[in-house]
């Protein structure tokens, strides 16, 4: 998994969260998106700030827009992601970009270093944690 701030040429990385079950591709670019998110909220983000993640999954781009997930495997990602929009009170778009416009992230996902550094040479790379999930409240 791995994501950029063009802006302050920042580079991170994390391995796939190992599981019993694999949740699958969607599962984990909404996850990588949601650490995106929850990196800018923490670091960069004001009170009325519009926050602009670029993706090239168009089901996660569409998930995180209409706050929307096709499964509840993935309400915890959104409800994770919404409680960082009321703490730091930031609005939200996500937006679609081609696969051949997302190379840098594309690289850093899949621990290729040198290619993201060919391409941005003054790219700092870092290791990322997933957020904790928001569980909601439990069923009774």
């Amino acid at each position: 998994m791995g994501f950029w701030s063009p802006m302050h040429l920042h580079g991170f990385q994390c391995p796939t969260p190992e599981s019993k079950v694999d949740p699958g591709i969607f599962f984990h670019e909404a996850l990588t998106t949601l650490s995106a998110i929850n990196w800018v909220a923490r670091h960069h983000a004001f009170p009325n700030a519009r926050i602009a993640i670029m993706c090239d999954n168009q089901n996660t781009v569409d998930m995180f827009n209409s706050l929307h997930a096709r499964t509840p495997a993935l309400n915890p990602i959104l409800l994770t992601a919404v409680d960082l929009m009321i703490e730091f009170q930031f609005k939200l778009r996500v937006f679609w970009i081609e696969g051949e416009q997302n190379t840098v992230a594309d690289a850093l996902s899949r621990f290729d270093n040198a290619r993201a550094l060919d391409m941005e040479p003054s790219l700092i790379i870092s290791a990322f944690t997933p957020p904790r999930l928001t569980l909601g409240s439990e069923k009774k």
